[in-house]
């Protein structure tokens, strides 16, 4: 899988207790003599092999060999040889103090060895006994952590819970108190995590708040890297160890942490930055470009400074704009609009916004133009080379986050409904949307089957009279003599053969006549030609035959025709022939009484009986249809069932994501709660669709509403009022139902205009009564606030409760990004703390967390990993500094631009304030 920067601060694998052949008992053992002899190079490529980022340079009361690992690692950065990977050197030392404890020392990694012989100097070690842990300081314990922080370093009590350790040698006593109690120790080495801390550490641990570091402490090569700290800083130097130090937890993890890969963020969804080009007012020449930490991300500045417009280009992008309440979208949508002086808009035609994410391991860019309205997708591959994957329409569903400003946060307590989205999210609702979508596809199909049939029975009765009719018929014609009947079919059929063979007899001598006439050939010239006599000869033979055969071509066709008018004249001359016009008077004679029958149409037997026999066949089909009409009333009523088991399976997944997000957020803070098919507008608003109604007729039909603007009348009313689920179910089908069948006789309590509508509905767009009997209510999310024991309506909570509330469902229901436009807005101080920053604190290591702020402390106490600078200057949004707190220009900015930042940097960074402040 790829590898991807970080942005910000990360995580440093920190080994800050390491021995090298400067220090006597470095190598000791049998080989000691040959390992004194390892090379800076050869000491650098054990620390680099087990992957070590920071390593501390702490020889006992030594730091000979500082400059040489520090030289050798500039030539090792050129040469980059084999096994070499960035490390960075913090110069240090292990200092014996008077009373044989061990305190470690480390500095930036600025400083060489003469500073820490300085250090050595200072506190009165021997320079005899340099490189020996023997000797001892002229100063206490308190003078040489006061002298290490007077020296820019960072004062550490060694392996506290071993040999030469601090509560190894003094326990308990009051020296350990008041030493702990010391304002700048940020730090102690503990190595054996479970080690039983006596009881005037554990006193004051909470409040100490001291990071609990270890290190390898190795003399050995096959020590290197056996234990280490990782420590989160953007760049390795002091004073970002002194932040780290000083934030505990939040800037620190020991090795033990099982399977810990704190920078492990191939995996991790996150947006790595936006950057917009040729905007309004942003973008314009220069693009404008905001990079973010995988964690948490802070975008501070003034009024007017772009922030809450940094949020809007991501909702364009990443394609958030709707779905949101009103008042929130008519904001959205004039940012969306081409920007002119004095107006709103903030887009140009050739703007655009590309937006880098990595996802899946993946590293993907979204470039979304304003000109076409499009968004095309890009993958970054093995090659460096950003490859065009193509357009993407579901650009939502396939990059998902959640961004809220406070006006949205707010919002979503009066209409709570918008979380439907964002629990829908939490399951597949594209794959409940299409297996919906394909049963009600098979049921409109059936219903218009079902009309076909129905429309084709509806004939049977016209068919049946027919059928009667042409019976009668039969039944005269068999009653009146049907050998006669008979007998003149049978005359009629050989009168005609007779008369066909005639007819075409003589048509073929005409053709045939036409024919030679058509082919007739001139003779061939033999006189003219000057032929010699056998040539001439044959020519005279040749015109002979073929004037003998046209001759006898013209006697066979007019012995044709002579021979079929003697036969037509046979057959005009024949007793047969006479008997037959004998047989057409009496048949003549039965059709004349048949006429003055009422059995209709003068049509011969034959053709009754023809049409006898095609109405059966019909009638029987219509059997077959009646049986296919109980297959396809069935058939509905399957469907219906199993569509409206689909809608109740939604029901049920909305219902378990709920209860999961009821497990992981406070639940002494608010109370979400499912209506079944409680939507009451929603619900008025499809159905009045369906029907083609709007605004309010037929409203005590369909829904009335009270003063309090709550259902009171109507249908609708009816059955979201059942406290009963499953008669809240069973109502909608009957009322349905009841609806579709009420008539003017039988009104089942319906208006009179209404079931007219329906009726219309019915007799005009048929397919418009099967939605309406698929028609099923939107549900309705309740919120409710929980205080000391108690749940109430969230609309009765004060603003700044409803805020928080929703705030902290809104922290806890995925991991997908979650970017937050100001939430501190209505939030006091305390609901600031525990609200946001501890949940801060604990959300971002599974979930980026993107903040716009005014409020310092989101920005210093939840440790924000990146904090960008926004400004407004020469009509642009414009970026100023940038990074973690570790750097002087960004705290800066936290103290110039937040009200309240310099006291929320004193405050958190109480002990080390007075540094901090001087850079």
């Amino acid at each position: 899988m790829k590898s991807f920067s970080i942005s910000g601060s990360k995580w440093w694998k920190c080994d800050f207790h390491n021995h090298t052949p400067a220090s006597s008992d470095y190598g000791k053992g049998v080989n000691q003599a040959v390992l004194k002899t390892s090379t800076p190079r050869k000491w650098l490529l054990d620390y680099m092999a087990a992957e070590i980022d920071c390593v501390g340079i702490t020889d006992h009361n030594s730091g000979d060999w500082i400059d040489k690992l520090k030289a050798e690692l500039l030539i090792m950065d050129v040469e980059q040889p084999e096994g070499y990977r960035p490390i960075k050197i913090f110069p240090g030392v292990e200092i014996t103090v008077n009373g044989g404890i061990h305190v470690l020392a480390i500095f930036d990694p600025s400083k060489s060895t003469q500073d820490i012989s300085a250090l050595l100097g200072s506190v009165g070690y021997p320079i005899s006994e340099a490189g020996n842990s023997e000797g001892t300081t002229e100063k206490s314990i308190y003078g040489v952590i006061d002298s290490i922080i007077a020296a820019g370093g960072i004062a550490i009590p060694a392996h506290v819970d071993k040999a030469c350790g601090l509560f190894d040698k003094l326990g308990g006593s009051n020296t350990v108190r008041n030493l702990l109690l010391k304002e700048n120790l940020l730090a102690i080495e503990v190595v054996n995590k479970d080690y039983a801390m006596p009881d005037t550490y554990m006193q004051h641990r909470e409040r100490l708040n001291l990071a609990e570091i270890v290190g390898s402490d190795s003399h050995l090569p096959e020590q290197v890297g056996t234990a280490y700290t990782w420590v989160k800083m953007e760049e390795p130097c002091i004073e970002a160890l002194k932040l780290a130090f000083h934030d505990g937890f939040d800037g620190i993890i020991r090795h033990e942490v099982p399977n810990v890969k704190p920078n492990k963020i191939d995996d991790r969804y996150f947006i790595r930055k936006v950057i917009v080009r040729n905007g309004y007012k942003a973008g314009n020449g220069n693009p404008l470009v905001i990079d973010f930490s995988p964690w948490q991300s802070t975008l501070i500045g003034g009024r007017g400074s772009g922030k809450s417009s940094i949020i809007n280009f991501l909702r364009i992008a990443l394609d958030k704009c709707e779905g949101v309440p009103a008042k929130i979208k008519a904001d959205i949508d004039n940012f969306k609009r081409e920007g002119s002086r004095g107006g709103v808009g903030m887009l140009k035609p050739a703007t655009e916004i590309d937006v880098e994410i990595q996802k899946d391991g993946r590293l993907l860019t979204l470039k979304w133009k304003y000109q076409t309205n499009d968004c095309i997708l890009h993958e970054l591959k093995d090659e460096g080379i950003w490859e065009e994957l193509g357009p993407i329409t579901n650009t939502s569903k396939l990059f998902p986050v959640r961004i809220f400003n406070q006006k949205e946060l707010y919002e979503l307590t009066e209409s709570p409904n918008h979380l439907l989205e964002l629990i829908d999210s939490q399951f597949n609702k594209h794959e409940w949307l299409q297996t919906l979508s394909d049963l009600e596809k098979s049921w409109f199909a059936t219903w218009r089957r079902y009309r076909e049939v129905k429309s084709q029975l509806e004939k049977e009765t016209e068919l049946r009279e027919s059928y009667n009719s042409v019976n009668a018929k039969i039944k005269v014609y068999e009653s009146f003599g049907n050998e006669l009947l008979t007998k003149y079919k049978s005359e009629q059929d050989v009168y005609k053969e007779f008369k066909d063979h005639i007819n075409k007899s003589k048509q073929l001598s005409n053709d045939l006549r036409a024919c030679i006439e058509a082919i007739l050939l001139p003779s061939l010239s033999s006189q003219e030609w000057g032929l010699d006599e056998i040539l001439a000869n044959g020519v005279n033979t040749y015109n002979q035959v073929v004037e003998d055969s046209i001759n006898n071509f013209k006697i066979y066709a007019e012995a044709l025709k002579v021979a079929a008018v003697n036969l037509d004249n046979s057959l005009e001359d024949s007793v047969w022939y006479q008997n037959t016009q004998k047989t057409k008077i009496d048949y003549d004679a039965l059709i004349e009484s048949l006429n003055a029958t009422q059995t209709g149409n003068n049509i011969d037997y034959p053709t009754l009986l023809n049409q006898k026999k095609a109405i059966e066949t019909n009638l029987d089909r219509f059997t077959k249809l009646k049986e296919e009409k109980e297959t396809l009333v069935g058939s509905i009523n399957s469907q219906y069932d199993t569509i409206i088991l689909h809608h109740r399976q939604l029901r049920t997944l909305r219902k378990e994501v709920i209860n999961t997000w009821s497990a992981q957020f406070d639940n002494e803070t608010i109370a979400v709660y499912l209506h079944e098919l409680g939507d009451f507008s929603n619900s008025e608003q499809t159905f009045r669709d369906i029907i083609r109604r709007s605004g309010e007729e037929f409203k005590n039909d369909i829904l009335t509403l009270n003063e309090n603007d709550h259902p009171s009348g109507g249908f609708i009313n009816d059955i979201i009022n059942s406290d009963e689920m499953e008669v809240r179910w069973q109502l909608l089908r009957q009322k349905k139902n009841e609806m579709i069948s009420a008539t003017e006789t039988d009104s089942k309590g319906i208006g009179l205009r209404f079931i007219k509508h329906i009726q219309k509905i019915k007799e005009t767009t048929p397919e418009d009564i099967d939605k309406i009997l698929l028609w099923v209510p939107e549900d309705r999310i309740v919120l409710k606030l929980k205080r000391q024991g108690r749940e109430e309506d969230i609309e009765g909570g004060s603003a700044g409760q409803r805020t928080a509330a929703i705030l902290s469902l809104l922290l806890s229901i995925d991991n997908v990004p979650l970017i937050l436009d100001q939430p501190e807005d209505d939030l006091d101080s305390r609901m600031v703390t525990t609200l946001i920053v501890e949940r801060f604190k604990k959300l971002k290591p599974h979930r980026q967390i993107v903040v716009v702020t005014h409020n310092p402390n989101i920005a210093v106490n939840a440790s924000s990993e990146t904090i960008v600078e926004l400004a407004f200057n020469s009509g642009q949004i414009r970026t100023g500094c940038y990074g973690a707190l570790q750097k002087i220009d960004v705290r800066s900015a936290v103290c110039e631009i937040m009200e309240g930042g310099k006291t929320a940097l004193e405050t958190r960074y109480y002990r080390i304030s007075k540094a901090l402040s001087n850079n």
